[in-house]
This record gives C-alpha cells, structure tokens and sequence, in this order.
C-alpha cells in the first residue's frame, strides 16, 4: 500500500510521517509505502511537511477490510456433551461478530455475538448449520458455513395440575409438554 502527499512552496520542504499519533522512523519522503499489510496497520496516518517557514499536516484512515484467520470445523457431539464453534478474524476497526442458525434461530440462553459459539449441553433443535458473520467499517464477511450434529439432549418440562376434591383432598395431574 502506498501513501502520497504533496506540497507546494520552499524553501527546501521536508516530509515525516506518523501512524496513529507516532512518528514514524526513517520515513521522511513524500510517499510512504506499506508492505504486508495486515490489521494492525490500520488507523490514521499523517504526512507532516516542514520547512523553516513552518508546517503544515493532512491526514487520513486506512481501513483493513475483515478476513477470516480462523474459519469454524464441522463438529460432532457424544450424548450431552458440550460444543464449541470458533471463528476469528482480523480488521481495522475491530470486527464484531454474530453467529446465526441456517433456516433456524439460537436459542436464547447462548452469546452469538463472539469468536465462540458455546453449547454447554447440546440440545433438541441446536444440530444443523451455522455461520459466523464478521462486521468492520460497514464490511460483512461470512465464514463457511458448518454442521453441528450429535445426539440432542431432550429436555422435557412438567407442569403439574391441582384441582379440590370433596374436603381437604386434592387430586394432581401431570400434563407432559
């Protein structure tokens, strides 16, 4: 990547230039090249230009579009066991993340909104594919996409039922959902 500035005027003009507030050794030409880049060099970058009648400075952002430096593996569960789905990325600003079930939604009890998607136990209705999405500087980038199986976990919820019977008696009745 290759960062420009100019300017007019004399005499003599010298160039610095700085990287999120920090000048910047060696570099005193009008042009600042970036090799490798990668997301730690994003941020602000100002061309100071100097003579000895004075200064003056432009800056400018260099945004690092997200890219995937973990992409999440299919997984497989034993009966109950727990699960962990992991992507990671890079990107300048930081990304944010947001997991989400293929043709379904996660339930309520688990965070979607990390590098980790955890399922403790896993659950009747958590097998099937999910995605990681990854935002930075208004960029959205999918992971592929994976297949959570196993053996679910049935949980199964009783409500009881009480109702009087003649005197002090009650009857109960258990109602399975």
């Amino acid at each position: 990547m290759t960062l420009s500035c100019s300017a007019l005027g004399g005499p003599d003009l010298f160039y610095r230039w700085q990287a999120n507030a920090s000048y910047l050794v060696g570099e005193n030409s009008s042009t600042l090249m970036l090799s490798n880049v990668d997301a730690s060099d994003g941020g602000d970058y100002t061309c100071v230009v100097f003579n000895s009648a004075g200064n003056t400075s432009a800056t400018t952002s260099v945004f690092i579009m997200p890219y995937f430096t973990v992409q999440p593996d299919d997984a497989g569960s034993a009966n109950g066991s727990g699960i962990i789905l992991t992507c990671q990325a890079e990107a300048f600003p930081s990304p944010s993340y947001e997991w989400i079930q293929v043709g379904g939604s996660i339930r309520s009890d688990l965070s979607v909104d990390s590098e980790v998607l955890v399922f403790n136990t896993l659950l009747f209705g958590d097998e099937g594919d999910y995605v990681c999405n990854v935002t930075s500087a208004e960029t959205v980038i999918s992971s592929k996409t994976v297949t959570l199986s196993g053996k679910s976990v049935f949980v199964v919820h009783f409500n009881a039922m009480k109702s009087q019977c003649k005197g002090n008696h009650y009857s109960s009745l258990w109602c399975l959902f």
